[in-house]
């Protein structure tokens, strides 16, 4: 092992310690090896001087009134030592993919609901244009003078059946924009904002920081402002379509 080598690998046991006491530390350890080496040593034979490399950080971190197995504890979950895969790297990947799906099922839900509105209003549109445009041509010269007034009457009544129909929709779509406005659409910017809180939150935790009851309970705001986002959707849309049909 050369001396950058020890160095290095010095620094990554101590990353416990903030940046100016490690560079205290590794500026000290340099010039002890710079001394060494001349004095007659070799570079090899100075840093072995030093002993085991693992006993030697303890002794420092013990200095510091650090205890030196949460170090250790540390540099193996930062740095993957003890021949154990990057437990951070793995960790923080899957916290991504795993956001990744949230946002993309609530997107879906969103889309889903502002299409379904949508279609709502291309229908009501259609129907008041078939209500105004659809008039039936009855011929005066081959009818009755009776049944005129009769399909005269069955006119008036259906073109009144059109017109509380299309007043029902009406309001039924303003009902349905309003709470996509109004509820739909800041619930759904809540619960981005949460989830994004989440994964931060999780990124610390790993990083060894105690934040896992603010962790906890994020989780179950995020939760909860999904299930109420999917209750309010089901309820403007979800039964909407089947009474739009027997309208």
């Amino acid at each position: 092992m050369n001396r950058e080598e020890f160095l290095h690998s010095l620094e990554d046991r101590l990353q416990v310690l903030n940046k100016q006491e490690r560079e205290d530390i590794l500026s000290e350890y340099r010039q002890h090896i710079e001394l060494r080496i001349g004095s007659g040593l070799s570079e090899e034979a100075a840093i072995q001087d030093f002993g085991n490399l693992d006993d030697l950080a303890v002794e420092i971190l013990d200095a510091y009134n650090v205890d030196p197995e949460y170090g250790r504890k540390r540099h193996i979950r930062l740095f993957g030592g003890e021949g154990k895969k990057n437990h951070f790297s793995s960790t923080v990947k899957e916290e991504a993919d795993r956001g990744k799906r949230i946002f993309q099922t609530i997107g879906k839900k969103v889309s889903g609901a502002v299409k379904r509105c949508l279609t709502c209003l291309k229908q009501w549109a259609q129907t008041c244009c078939l209500g105004f445009g659809r008039k039936k041509k009855i011929s005066e010269e081959t009818l009755p003078a009776d049944l005129e007034q009769t399909e005269g009457k069955n006119r008036k009544r259906k073109q009144g059946y059109q017109w509380m129909r299309s007043i029902k929709r009406g309001i039924l779509w303003c009902i349905k924009a309003a709470g996509t406005v109004f509820l739909l659409l800041p619930m759904a910017v809540m619960d981005l904002a949460g989830v994004v809180c989440l994964g931060i939150l999780v990124v610390l935790t790993v990083l060894g920081y105690p934040v896992v009851g603010f962790m906890v309970g994020m989780f179950g705001g995020v939760v909860g402002c999904t299930a109420l986002f999917l209750l309010v959707q089901d309820i403007l849309f979800g039964h909407g379509e089947k009474g739009g049909n027997n309208i």
